[in-house]
């Protein structure tokens, strides 16, 4: 699987502090083999900075991409299995099939064909249901 993070207010707090969770379920993403792609607009000085907290974070695989303030990242997520970003405009213009709203303390539902989630620890827990629910469309291909 291919799974697009947006780093500032997703994958991180403002100012390279790993979310509570993120960096835990990151590192359990690219040990079952995923590629992780993290999307950045920061501007092009801090890029450097973002590959080295990710690195010392013991995410080092992760692929870090960074599109500039004046460019659209959903050119660079329009790839991935799931997406997960806190900027509703960019998941509604994908046609990836799992965009999750990366929205905490809201309790907000939406019906514009996202997942709302409130920290990692629901990230994690949706990304175990879907696992769990294609592995299981797959046994039954199968049988």
């Amino acid at each position: 699987m291919i799974i697009g993070v947006d780093a500032d207010g997703v994958a991180f707090h403002y100012w390279f502090f790993f979310m509570r969770g993120a960096r835990k379920v990151i590192k359990q993403w690219l040990k079952d083999g995923h590629i992780v792609r993290l999307v950045t607009a920061r501007p092009f000085m801090l890029e450097w900075l973002t590959e080295l907290v990710m690195k010392l974070g013991g995410l080092g695989g992760v692929c870090v991409t960074h599109v500039g303030l004046e460019n659209d990242k959903t050119e660079h997520l329009k790839d991935c299995d799931i997406v997960i970003d806190n900027n509703g405009y960019n998941l509604e213009s994908l046609g990836v099939e799992h965009r999750w709203l990366f929205w905490p303390n809201s309790g907000i539902s939406t019906d514009r064909g996202m997942l709302v989630v409130g920290n990692w620890q629901e990230i994690a827990a949706a990304y175990r249901h879907l696992v769990f629910s294609e592995s299981k469309q797959l046994i039954v291909k199968i049988l």
